[in-house]
């Protein structure tokens, strides 16, 4: 029938290592109907369906608590830095 978006599908479904191998080489796998781009961005906003064992999971998990620590020491030193300063924060 040549329905490949389908098949990758079922392919990423039933191996961990498939999903983890199309996602490494930037060719995400298909979810809810989206291919591409699209596909990926839908995957990082439901990262408890990718499959277990795939090192997106533990990777992305990783980066968005580096990007939260980040956010909150930016935060933390601004507010210190308007204590010490208070005519610079307007």
């Amino acid at each position: 029938m040549g329905m490949k978006v389908a098949a990758v599908a079922l392919l990423c479904e039933a191996d961990y290592r498939v999903f983890q191998a199309m996602w490494d080489a930037g060719t995400y796998c298909p979810i809810d109907g989206l291919i591409g781009k699209k596909a990926k961005e839908q995957w990082m906003a439901n990262l408890d369906r990718v499959p277990e064992g795939a090192l997106v999971n533990e990777k992305q998990k990783v980066a968005m608590l580096y990007e939260e620590g980040l956010k909150k020491d930016r935060e933390a030193r601004s507010d210190k830095a308007k204590q010490q300063w208070p005519h610079y924060a307007r």
